[in-house]
């Protein structure tokens, strides 16, 4: 008997697409994003960049939406999936993707934050196609008369 010893379980096919969510809102968020898509690229000599830093911020919002995304590894993973490349935008992350912090200023991300909490909310009907109930003005009322809720 040998104690100890760890077999590798070949049950473990890493993440797949059905495993994560919130892929449709970090699309919508990748166009407030935009502005930040040449931070970082000053020192980009030969532009053979791969990464970028909205497309950077996209994959962390993904981690934060999705616990089972556990590690740079996992998350460098996610990237390679074919339905998260194409809602967000992104190729595979390479395995030095934690450099990125040391890479990108977070300053302009910071002001774009401040700046779109400053902004009302657009609510052209266009922006709410991909809600699927109709919305009504009723909740807001009852928020508004029943405070505590």
């Amino acid at each position: 008997m040998i104690v100890g010893m760890a077999s590798k379980d070949n049950t473990d096919k890493g993440i797949q697409e059905s495993d994560l969510s919130g892929l449709r809102d970090l699309q919508a968020m990748a166009k407030l994003l935009k502005p930040l898509h040449r931070i970082g690229t000053e020192r980009d000599k030969a532009n053979n960049r791969d990464l970028h830093m909205d497309q950077y911020c996209l994959l962390v919002l993904m981690w934060l939406y999705n616990p089972i995304i556990d590690s740079f590894l996992r998350l460098q993973q996610c990237s390679g999936l074919k339905n998260v490349q194409k809602r967000l935008g992104v190729g595979r992350a390479s395995l030095s993707l934690s450099e990125s912090v040391t890479i990108f200023d977070p300053t302009p991300l910071a002001r774009l934050a401040e700046e779109l909490s400053d902004k009302p909310p657009d609510r052209t009907p266009e922006n709410f196609a991909c809600v699927d109930k109709k919305i009504t003005a009723g909740w807001i009322g009852v928020s508004l008369a029943c405070p505590d809720r």
